[in-house]
């Protein structure tokens, strides 16, 4: 089984985008105690379809990442990707305030000097827009913008090619995926699933770590049971796309 963890913040808020620091504490000791492979996420689908594995991301780049999730991976050596919006580095998430569907709290956003510091502790930076924006449907010009200025900017300020990237809002379709496919190795949507070997390397689905933050069912990782809560998840989410606007297409953040 293998799959790709989505976290945003670590905070006590309660919000639709964040776990508490203890709850990520629990989901970490969870996935070690099962024996759980935690890879970087440019490896994950090269890895056999019997593989049990994850790869651990963080959307947005919250300055909470660096404060609180940080120690917690470093202390158990896990690896994870963390997706950040150049255009807003250094700032709060802004973008939140034209996006109604739910209430999200406005957090402090990493420095790049934040950035270069959680780069050196083995953490991939990957990208999430220029501006996040989602990349559904944009004019060619603005989409080129939004995926090469992104790149470059990652590139420039970290002084490193940057590999993977995540669509904000989930939103996508084939321009966005050949368009951000010239430039990153891998991509990753709001699909809700597991990685199977038939999804492509940039489009792939993640688990909305929302929808597990009490813990007992990670603690099922592999079993039956597992794969059916998040059959029912998925099947749950669809329903809901299916009556949202274009924008809230595709979930999670």
């Amino acid at each position: 089984m293998k799959a790709i963890l989505t976290y945003h913040s670590v905070d006590e808020t309660g919000s639709v985008i964040s776990v508490t620091p203890g709850e990520l504490e629990r989901h970490l000791d969870s996935l070690l105690s099962r024996k759980v492979d935690v890879v970087p996420l440019a490896s994950l689908p090269l890895l056999p379809s019997d593989a049990d594995a994850v790869a651990i991301t963080f959307d947005d780049g919250f300055a909470n990442f660096a404060m609180s999730a940080l120690p917690l991976l470093v202390s158990r050596n896990i690896t994870a990707t963390v997706f950040v919006v150049p255009s807003y580095v250094g700032k709060v998430n802004s973008w939140e305030a034209n996006d109604s569907r739910s209430p999200v709290p406005q957090l402090p956003l990493m420095t790049w000097g934040d950035i270069n510091a959680v780069s050196t502790k083995g953490v991939d930076v990957g990208g999430h827009g220029l501006t996040h924006r989602s990349l559904r449907g944009l004019d060619p010009e603005r989409l080129q913008m939004e995926v090469e200025d992104c790149f470059a900017s990652i590139r420039d300020n970290l002084g490193k090619t940057p590999e993977s990237f995540a669509f904000p809002y989930g939103g996508y379709d084939q321009a966005a995926i050949d368009t951000v496919a010239r430039r990153f190795a891998v991509a990753c949507t709001t699909r809700f699933g597991l990685l199977r070997d038939s999804d492509s390397a940039h489009a792939m689905p993640r688990l909305e770590m929302f929808y597990f933050r009490g813990g007992r069912m990670l603690n099922q990782w592999g079993s039956p049971g597992f794969a059916a809560y998040v059959g029912i998840r998925k099947a749950g989410r669809a329903l809901g796309m299916a009556v949202r606007t274009p924008r809230a297409l595709g979930g999670a953040r």
